[in-house]
């Protein structure tokens, strides 16, 4: 989806529709009150956001690079903090 709209000339649009898109699915993900998982949204929304930044200038490794790396800096301070959250 966002190379579609990268190709059509929409910058700011493609990146902002496709984290998104990436934020959407993270609200099931965890568990918890309505609070917490928008924070979780609201991160997920800003990872996607440097995520498909990092697309429009290097293409899907830095991208996947970093998306990868915040999954494991989550699963570490989960594992650290000892109380599984996630589904």
């Amino acid at each position: 989806m966002e190379g579609y709209l990268l190709s059509h000339g929409y910058f700011w649009s493609a990146i902002l529709f496709a984290a998104f898109l990436f934020a959407l699915p993270h609200w099931k993900a965890f568990e918890g009150n309505v609070l917490n998982r928008i924070s979780v949204v609201a991160g997920a929304f800003a990872l996607g956001t440097l995520a498909g930044y990092f697309f429009t200038l290097g293409g899907i490794v830095p991208a996947f690079t970093l998306h990868a790396a915040a999954n494991l800096a989550g699963l570490t301070v989960l594992k650290l903090r000892g109380t599984p959250r996630y589904k």
